[in-house]
């Protein structure tokens, strides 16, 4: 006899093919309840730069290069600006050069001025949905840096 495949039938005939064949399955649960609320109105949260409450606020910083370190896609500051000392970059998030020529992290250099558009992150980092290099401190011509 084959392994069962099935709680309802053995035999393979039976067994549908594909999922949609099954159509509405009842399964037995308990009843949940589930309810969201925002901030109570005891602690209202002041809204920046004019947002709506609730709306992910993007802060711009300009800062300089310290470092870069394109496997893990990090920016270090050489000082803190607004408390933001490292620039988290997101997967799809493309670095700039003054004129709009698309850039790799390895290109920048030490004492590259950059702008980074982004939401604060965990601690001291700025997750940046947009970075341009505002002064760049690299030939283009040269390549990327070994």
């Amino acid at each position: 006899m084959p392994p069962r495949q099935s709680h309802l039938t053995t035999r393979e005939g039976e067994i549908p093919a594909a999922i949609d064949a099954l159509g509405k399955v009842p399964i037995a649960c308990n009843t949940l309840t589930l309810t969201i609320a925002g901030p109570s109105s005891a602690d209202p949260v002041p809204a920046e730069d004019g947002a709506a409450q609730g709306d992910i606020v993007l802060t711009t910083l300009s800062g300089t290069v310290a470092s870069a370190s394109p496997s893990v896609r990090i920016v270090t500051l050489e000082a803190p600006v607004e408390g933001v000392s490292t620039i988290a970059l997101l997967d799809d998030t493309e670095v700039q050069s003054s004129e709009g020529a698309q850039l790799t992290l390895n290109e920048l250099q030490p004492g590259t001025q950059i702008e980074a558009l982004g939401h604060p992150g965990d601690s001291d980092a700025l997750l940046a949905v947009e970075m341009r290099v505002l002064d760049q401190a690299i030939d283009l011509l040269a390549g990327p840096a070994r």
